[in-house]
């Protein structure tokens, strides 16, 4: 019996998608904007953010609601291709760990983990090149 239905591993991948989309956006938006002064991703969201009490909001809740977000993308994408069985035998720890590769699954967990380390890294150098 043959069925179009998406696979579990498909299922996964598509939620990660999902969950990394606005990092994304967000991430690249940044690069064009400072990077090569190509705002029209990120000038609406400037504007938006010209208001102190909207831009104090979204610098404490967006680091979480993207870290959150990509950790828990990283997270279901390896939960659906590795799995980590520990059992122990006369005294000994016996781990087996079964890895299924599948393309789509790697790929988000690199693309997450990549933005991960982008945000990461930008804010620590933007508060350590940060004028006191």
């Amino acid at each position: 019996m043959s069925t179009n239905a998406p696979t579990g591993y498909a299922r996964t991948a598509a939620v990660g998608f999902i969950l990394i989309v606005t990092p994304l956006l967000f991430v690249c938006a940044a690069v064009l904007r400072y990077g090569f002064n190509f705002g029209l991703l990120f000038d609406p969201l400037e504007r938006l953010l010209s208001d102190p009490g909207r831009l104090a909001v979204f610098n404490i809740i967006s680091p979480v609601l993207f870290l959150g977000a990509l950790l828990l993308a990283t997270v279901l994408n390896l939960r659906a291709i590795a799995r980590l069985r520990m059992t122990r035998d006369q005294g000994h720890f016996i781990a087996t760990i079964r890895f299924t590769p599948k393309l789509p699954n790697i790929g988000i967990i690199a693309l997450s983990a990549m933005l991960i380390a982008t945000i990461v890294i930008y804010a620590f150098l933007e508060n350590l090149t940060r004028p006191r």
